[in-house]
C-alpha cells in the first residue's frame, strides 16, 4: 500500500527537492529541471495534492524537518546513505544499493518509520537516476550502445518522482492494461536520433494505440493519480 509522508511535509503539500552536484553540473541538470514542470504539471491538471519545488540544501541527517524531503543524483555503481542520525551521534538510518549506470530505469529509496501511533510514514527518499542511460541501437548482429535521448530521461525521471510520494512497491505500479509513466517496464523504442528515443509502455507487439510509445507530455492514468490523492 502507498505510505503517506510525515504529517508536516503531507500539510505543505510540497517535497522540496534537491539535487546533487552529480546532477547540477552534469547532463541531467536540464531534465531534473524539466521533471520538475512536468510533474507539477500533471499533478495540477489530476490534482494530486502534492508538488516538489527546489531547494539548495541537501537532506538533514540530524532533523527530518530541515533541508530537503528529496534528494535527485545521478549515480553507477554503489550508493550509501546515512538518513538520519540520533542527538548521540548514532546511526540508526542508513543504506547501501548498488545502481546501474547504463539501464534506462532509476532507483528510489524511501526512508519511513513508524509514528507513535505504529503508524508507518515516509519522512525522506533519495532517488538515482542512471548517470548515462543507453539503448541498444543497429541491425541485428551490429548492434551498439548509444546514450539516449533526454525524452527518455525524463520519463526515468519524472516515474521516480512517482515513486518519492509514496508508491514504493513493484505491485503499485502500473499494469499493462491500464498503462502510464508509473509502468514497471517500459521498453526501449530508439529513434533514428537521439531526440526521437521513446519507451513503450505496453510490453507486447507494437501496436498503434493513441499513448504508444508515450512522449512529452506524459501522462498519469486515473488508477496512479487515486494513489498519490489517497496519502496527499
Amino acid at each position: 500500500m502507498p505510505v503517506p509522508w510525515i504529517k508536516s511535509v503531507r500539510d505543505s503539500h510540497e517535497l522540496k527537492i534537491f539535487a546533487t552536484e552529480t546532477v547540477s553540473k552534469g547532463p541531467w541538470n536540464s531534465v531534473f529541471q524539466n521533471a520538475i514542470v512536468e510533474f507539477n504539471r500533471l499533478s495540477s491538471a489530476m490534482q494530486l495534492g502534492v508538488r516538489f519545488r527546489q531547494i539548495g540544501e541537501p537532506p538533514d541527517i540530524s532533523a527530518v524537518t530541515r533541508g530537503a524531503n528529496v534528494q535527485f543524483e545521478a549515480a553507477a555503481g554503489t550508493v550509501h546513505e546515512v538518513t538520519l542520525r540520533n542527538k548521540f551521534g548514532e546511526v540508526f538510518g542508513q543504506f547501501t544499493e548498488n545502481v546501474s549506470g547504463t539501464e534506462v530505469h532509476g532507483l528510489t529509496m524511501p526512508q519511513v518509520w513508524e509514528n507513535d501511533k505504529g503508524v508507518k510514514e515516509q519522512f525522506r527518499a533519495y532517488i538515482y537516476v542512471p548517470s548515462t542511460p543507453q539503448f541498444f541501437v543497429g541491425p541485428a548482429g551490429q548492434q551498439t550502445r548509444r546514450d539516449v535521448g533526454d525524452g527518455v530521461k525524463l520519463f526515468i525521471a519524472v516515474h521516480e518522482m512517482v515513486h518519492a510520494c509514496g508508491l514504493s512497491l513493484n505491485q503499485e505500479h502500473s499494469p499493462e492494461t491500464d498503462a502510464d509513466l508509473f509502468i514497471g517496464q517500459p521498453q526501449p523504442s530508439p529513434g533514428s536520433k537521439k531526440e526521437d528515443d521513446k519507451l513503450r509502455i505496453h510490453l507486447g507487439p507494437l501496436v498503434k494505440l493513441p499513448k504508444d510509445p508515450p512522449e512529452p507530455p506524459l501522462f498519469l492514468s486515473a488508477r496512479t493519480a487515486n494513489m498519490i490523492k489517497s496519502i496527499w
